[in-house]
């Protein structure tokens, strides 16, 4: 398949993408041949630009292209009586023909062998039926899918074709005409799929429903009982009824612009105002119940999908009518994903993009090696968000996506962006703790936060707060031996300190986390350090154990894992 584009002014290179995968093609000129392609499935293709050193936004400007078999027939279906007539062009080269019902499980093939360019299915029964053909060649046979698929009604002569007759107020009549060998009729209403029956025994041919209510489209069905069975029925058995509530504005919706719909509607006589929200996941959000003009503009929507929307008019002391059926629709089109720059910092990057329509937060996370993704928040409000805790020397591949309307935009790795931080790299451990600390969420009732990591027997003190915690201490220690370990999981310090512990005068500068366990100095000497072999306490350097008992508070968060 080959796509092609207008060149852009300034363009240097040019992107293609595809939404099913994440690696982008590039190409220097206006045109690009997709290869390797499925027949019979529909590929959505985006192009985007280079232009001084940075790439376009991504919009909802997708071409959506099918690949097709040129050996698959294309085949028409008509109807004579109960007989489906299948037809379709002679295939070069092609020796026979296969015909196949579609079923629920697969297909039921009725011949292999087909030499001419029709085949009559006979004696089926009221319903859709869809149907495949396929040609055979020297190749083998044709590839297919659901493009390739033809679909026909077969009616049941039996079944009444009702129509609606509108009466005062917001009553209808069904009438139809009388069927023959018919003794009764069943009228129902469907609702989201449900029968909801006003008679099985009715001898007439006119039925009259009362109260329906106002901006309601109703779904009825009329089936008459012939010859000891009910007729069968499908999608065009059924009419509707509507009755329009006179207070209802007539809206019109238009995209207007980057995340933007207008509404517009003849005034309403006697409407004082008007009321405008939104039906989204099941329930309204109203954006104005106040508006006096005959018009307005909602912005902030998310591009590429439909947005529906309600308005009405309050008239002598109420609103007019509101349903689903009164909602209008329209498809804002413009930026689907945030458009990001990088900065390097001291072991950090702070990243920046412009605001996404519609997105109520943002994502920010790295690609790693493997093509995996490490992410560092999934919460950001703002335009911009620096991650600390980085290695100095190394290019991290930053990614940003937006959450609009319950879903994450869409990325390839064009949207990646590059970055190097600078600045003197620290330990292993102490670099761990950073990004645990930062990545966590963690808060604390003073201006201080402590890690221990009980495996690699080590502190970290950090300062700062929520998602800003910055390591201002990193100690080795002492933590529990096999028999005696240290308790897990996040504490906060109670307050009670003592300078010696009761059971052991040599345990100097005692902080309590929780119970029995504390902060305190090592017993003998710094050879301890390093090792499991407390009774469950964090065992510190002297100055350490004291630096704490100096200045670490009642309610500072201490985290042990």
């Amino acid at each position: 398949m080959k796509l092609s584009w207008d060149k852009v002014p300034g363009a240097t290179k040019y992107a293609v993408t595809r939404d099913d995968i994440t690696t982008a093609v590039y190409a220097d000129g206006n045109s690009y041949e997709a290869k390797g392609l499925k027949n019979g499935e529909t590929y959505a293709f985006h192009v985007r630009a280079l232009i001084d050193g940075a790439w376009t936004s991504l919009m909802d400007d997708a071409v959506y292209a099918t690949p097709s078999d040129p050996s698959s027939p294309k085949v028409s279906a008509s109807l004579d009586g109960g007989t489906v007539i299948l037809e379709w062009d002679k295939i070069s080269g092609a020796d026979k023909y296969a015909i196949a019902l579609k079923t629920n499980s697969g297909y039921r093939t009725y011949t292999y062998d087909c030499n001419q360019t029709q085949f009559e299915v006979k004696n089926l029964n009221p319903g859709v039926y869809t149907f495949l053909v396929q040609s055979h060649s020297n190749n083998g046979w044709s590839s297919f899918g659901d493009r390739d698929l033809v679909s026909i009604t077969v009616p049941d002569a039996s079944s009444p074709k009702a129509t609606v007759d509108y009466r005062d107020g917001d009553s209808v009549v069904l009438s139809w005409n009388p069927v023959s060998g018919a003794t009764k009729y069943a009228v129902a209403e469907c609702k989201n799929g449900s029968f909801s029956n006003f008679t099985t025994e009715y001898t007439g041919t006119e039925f009259e429903i009362k109260n329906l209510g106002f901006g309601v489209k109703h779904r009825y069905l009329v089936q008459a009982y012939v010859n000891g069975s009910w007729s069968r029925f499908t999608e065009n058995d059924y009419v509707e009824a509507f009755v329009a509530d006179k207070s209802s504005p007539n809206v019109k919706a238009d995209a207007s612009g980057d995340g933007q719909v207008t509404l517009s509607w003849e005034k309403v006589s006697g409407a004082s105002k008007y009321a405008i929200a939104e039906y989204a996941g099941g329930g309204y959000r109203t954006f104005t119940t106040n508006c006096i003009d005959s018009s307005y503009v909602v912005n902030d929507l998310g591009n590429g999908h439909e947005h529906r929307f309600l308005v009405q008019a309050f008239v002598n002391g109420g609103w007019s009518a509101a349903s689903t059926d009164l909602l209008v629709s329209a498809t804002p089109h413009g930026v689907m994903a945030p458009v990001a720059t990088a900065k390097a910092g001291d072991l950090s990057a702070t990243v920046q993009w412009g605001k996404v329509p519609g997105a109520t937060r943002y994502a920010v996370a790295a690609q790693n090696g493997d093509g995996s993704f490490t992410t560092y928040t999934y919460s950001c409000t703002g335009l911009s968000y620096t991650v600390k805790g980085l290695v100095s020397g190394r290019t991290y591949k930053m990614l940003v996506q937006a959450y609009v309307d319950g879903k994450w935009s869409p990325f390839s790795s064009v949207d990646l962006v590059s970055v190097k931080p600078y600045g003197t790299n620290i330990p292993t451990g102490q670099q761990m703790m950073v990004n645990i600390a930062n990545n966590s969420g963690f808060t604390s009732n003073t201006s201080y936060l402590i890690l221990v990591n009980r495996s690699r027997h080590e502190v970290g003190v950090f300062r700062g707060g929520y998602k800003n915690w910055s390591c201002t201490k990193f100690w080795s220690c002492v933590t529990g031996a096999p028999s005696t370990p240290t308790i897990t999981g996040e504490y906060k310090t109670t307050g009670f300190k003592r300078t010696n512990l009761t059971t052991d005068v040599r345990a100097r500068w005692c902080t309590q986390i929780n119970g029995g366990y504390f902060f305190h100095s090592i017993l003998a000497s710094n050879s301890e350090l390093g090792g499991s072999r407390s009774h469950g306490c964090i065992r510190l350097a002297v100055e350490n154990a004291k630096w704490i008992y100096d200045n670490i508070m009642q309610g500072t968060k201490v985290y042990i894992y």
